[in-house]
């Protein structure tokens, strides 16, 4: 059994960098929410990651998800202000992981 099976993982932002974190993070098991502040109707390359099993919320970023991930597990923010493209953030740390 692989560390990422069955997990669940929250993925903000639905740019290149987070449609490609979604897709490697289902390729490893995990069961993956992506979400991005656009609607759905804007952001076509979601299909193949709903067709994948994965959990699509579009127009915002409720707190309800991070409910929904498994507290031992990073969340994967695309587009967000850092030195690189993700921000890995554990649920119980004060600031993300750089």
């Amino acid at each position: 059994m692989h560390r990422w099976d069955d997990k669940k993982v929250v993925v903000i932002g639905a740019a290149r960098s987070g449609v490609a974190a979604a897709h490697l993070l289902l390729d490893v098991g995990a069961l993956v929410t992506i979400s991005d502040l656009q609607p759905d109707t804007e952001l076509p390359e979601l299909a193949p990651l709903a067709e994948r099993g994965a959990r699509l919320v579009c127009g915002g970023h409720p707190e309800s998800l991070w409910e929904d991930a498994d507290a031992d597990t990073p969340r994967a923010c695309g587009r967000m202000p850092t030195r690189s493209s993700y921000r890995l953030e554990f649920p119980s740390m004060r600031r993300p992981l750089n």
